[in-house]
Parts: structure tokens; C-alpha cells; sequence
């Protein structure tokens, strides 16, 4: 039994050894064949993917494309920074213009008064000023001399009451007037039962004799009585006035009463300078040299300050101008690259152009995100108008 066992054990384990060599053999074939078959297959993969790379290049395009509007180089829409009333039109639609040429007046009739009113203003203003700085001229100091003299000699007079000879002189005017009033009384009591007396010129004499009587008996009985307390006060205050003025006169005017001047010089010059600037903005004159291509006003209209009323454009120079190009797009343009443009008006030409400018911010709308692109055009056609419609394809490979 022992025997028999171990003969079967040896059977077996030869036949595992057998059947192990088998496998690995096998496995080792397939794995070179794999292996054989990688290496095949590697070459034609990497064939293919240049293949493919080659196509896509091929299909991928070399330009951008956008559609745009021609455009002068330099135009202007032109407008008033007041408002008011057209009072005439210099130029038409067409007209070509040369640069600081009018072409619209408002009517300035208030701004020019105004401007007058400022000069006058300023000018007095200066006159001002150079007196105080000049100094009081000797014949104003003469002048305010005599006067406190005047004053002074009003004011002794007063406090030392009438002469003796000014006395007799008043009673002698009032008694020369008393008999004037009574050599009047008695003519006109000839015709006084007259219906018509008081309108004949007896009666008039007899007024008037009589109030030059009055006069006289009032100066004589005030010289008896002599000035009053308040008229003395009066005289003084005169005095007082005319020699602080004459003071004033000799001293000149203060360091603060010539910084006073001065500013209110400059505010006079500084209103001046408003009132012109106001005026010269009711005169619409041309920025620069170029062509009228529309007016949107009409004589005796009203505008509103900033209204565009003129377009002026320097039609000597065209560009096209693009504002449809996408992040992609713009992404791949660069400043100096060359454009083809075609234009509708003329689909039998191409021209030849140059990107100039692009725009450091995009304009975004509901439509998308877009960016300007500026092309200037090295060839020009007679044909070629402001707002027509151009294509352009912009190339992105130097």
C-alpha cells in the first residue's frame, strides 16, 4: 500500500510539473506577440496624430474677420456749451470749412451787455486802486484846507455872537423893507374895491414887499438873540468832518484799503473774463480744417447747451473703424497687423490697411463682449464715402 501510495504521488506532481511549463510557455508566446504588437501599432498612432495635427492647421483660419463702417480720421460732433436762439447759419451741408471759421452765431445781445457792464466795472475798479495808491493830488488837499478854514471861521463867528455894525446893518435892511411894504400897501389900497384887485400888480408888489419884510425882521431879531446851542453843534460837527477829511488827505490810504482795491480788481477782472468767455461761446467756430456733412439746426430755433448741431469731419483721411470683434477674435489681434477691406460699394476691389488702434475696454451688451478695432487704410478710392459699410479680415499670423 505504501508503495502504491508514493507511485501516485510522484504520477501527480510530474504531471503539475508538466502542465506548469506548458502555461508558461504559452504565456510567454502571447506576451511577445503584445509585445509585437505594440510596436506595430505605435508608429502608426503617432503617424495618425500628426496627421490629425495637420488637418486641424490646415482648417484652423489664419484671419479674423469683422464687419465695420469708413469713417474720417478726425470729425466732431459739434455743439454750444450755452443755450439759446440761433441767430444765423454760416455754413450748408457740404461746405468746406478752415479751422476757427464761424459757423453758427446765437444771439448775444444780453452776454454782450453784460460783458460791457464787466469792462466799466473793472475799469473803475482800477481807477479805484490807483488813486489810493497814488496818494491824494495837491489840489484835493488845498481844497480840503479852504474848506476846514471856512468851517472854523463859521464856528467863531457863531460863538462870539453879531458885531455892533452887523446889528445896525439888519435893523437899516429891515426898516428899508418896512418902507418898501408900506409905499406897496398904499398903492394897492387904490384899487383894493376893485373886483379883480388881487390879480393886478399892486397886489403882487405887496406880496412880495411883504415877505422881504419878514426876511429882514427874522435876520435882525436872530443877530439880537445870537446863535443857538444846536447851531454851534452843527458848526462844530462841520469842523470836526472837514479836518478829519483834510487828515485823511495827508495820510493817504491804508495798506488794507489798497488790499481792498486790489481784490476787488481782481474779482472785476475775474468777471470780465467770465462775461467774454460767455460771449465767444455763443460763436460756434470750427475745431479743425474740414467738410460740413450735416446741420441739424435752423435759424430763430432754440438749442440746449451740449446739442449737437453741426457733424464736421476731415473727409482728406478715412479709416475704418470695427466694433464686432469678440474676446476670441481680439485675443489674436494685434496693432500693426495687416487688413484686407471690401467694401459693398465697390465688391470688385480689395484694399490694403493696417490695424492702428485697439480698444482698451470692451463694450458689453446683451449681445455679447465686443471690442473696437481702428484699421487705417493705405490705399484710398475716390468712391469711398463716410458711413459705408466695409469687411475686413485682420491677419493673426505675422
Amino acid at each position: 500500500m505504501k508503495a502504491s501510495l508514493r507511485l501516485w504521488i510522484l504520477v501527480g506532481a510530474l504531471a503539475v510539473v508538466v502542465t506548469a511549463a506548458a502555461v508558461y510557455t504559452r504565456v510567454r508566446a502571447e506576451a511577445g506577440d503584445l509585445a509585437r504588437l505594440v510596436g506595430q501599432l505605435r508608429p502608426a498612432s503617432e503617424e495618425a496624430s500628426m496627421l490629425a495635427t495637420a488637418a486641424v492647421m490646415e482648417v484652423m483660419p489664419d484671419v479674423v474677420t469683422a464687419s465695420g463702417t469708413l469713417v474720417p480720421a478726425q470729425w466732431a460732433r459739434l455743439s454750444f456749451p450755452l443755450g439759446g436762439r440761433v441767430a444765423a447759419i454760416f455754413v450748408r451741408e457740404g461746405d468746406a470749412v478752415q479751422a476757427g471759421q464761424t459757423l453758427i452765431q446765437l444771439d448775444a445781445g444780453e452776454l454782450f451787455h453784460a460783458a460791457h457792464q464787466a469792462q466799466a466795472t473793472l475799469e473803475a475798479a482800477r481807477a479805484e486802486l490807483a488813486r489810493l495808491e497814488a496818494g491824494a493830488r495837491p489840489e484835493e488837499i488845498a481844497a480840503a484846507e479852504a474848506a476846514l478854514r471856512a468851517a472854523e471861521a463859521e464856528l467863531a463867528r457863531l460863538k462870539a455872537g453879531p458885531k455892533p455894525e452887523e446889528i445896525a446893518a439888519a435893523k437899516a435892511e429891515m426898516e428899508k423893507a418896512e418902507a418898501v411894504m408900506r409905499a406897496a400897501q398904499s398903492e394897492y389900497d387904490k384899487i383894493a374895491w376893485m373886483a379883480d384887485a388881487a390879480a393886478m400888480p399892486q397886489a403882487v408888489a405887496l406880496e412880495q414887499a411883504t415877505a422881504a419884510y419878514e426876511a429882514a425882521r427874522s435876520a435882525y431879531e436872530a443877530l439880537l438873540r445870537g446863535a443857538t446851542e444846536e447851531e454851534i453843534a452843527v458848526a462844530q460837527a462841520r469842523v470836526d468832518q472837514a479836518r478829519a477829511r483834510l487828515a485823511l488827505l495827508r495820510a493817504g490810504a491804508t495798506s488794507e484799503e489798497i488790499q481792498a482795491a486790489r481784490a476787488r480788481v481782481d474779482a472785476a477782472q475775474a468777471a470780465l473774463e467770465l462775461a467774454q468767455t460767455r460771449l465767444n461761446q455763443a460763436t460756434l467756430q470750427a475745431p479743425f480744417a474740414g467738410t460740413v456733412a450735416r446741420v441739424d439746426v435752423r435759424t430763430g430755433e432754440t438749442v440746449a447747451p451740449s446739442q449737437p448741431v453741426i457733424i464736421l469731419g476731415d473727409l482728406s483721411t478715412l479709416q475704418l473703424e470695427t466694433d464686432d470683434l469678440s474676446e476670441e477674435d481680439i485675443a489674436q489681434v494685434q496693432v500693426g497687423a495687416p487688413v484686407t477691406v471690401t467694401l459693398d460699394a465697390l465688391p470688385e476691389r480689395a484694399f490694403r490697411g493696417r490695424v492702428i488702434a485697439i480698444a482698451p475696454m470692451a463694450d458689453v451688451d446683451q449681445g455679447g463682449t465686443n471690442y473696437k478695432v481702428t484699421v487705417a487704410l493705405e490705399e484710398r478710392d475716390p468712391a469711398m464715402r463716410w458711413g459705408m459699410t466695409a469687411y475686413v479680415e485682420i491677419s493673426v499670423r505675422p
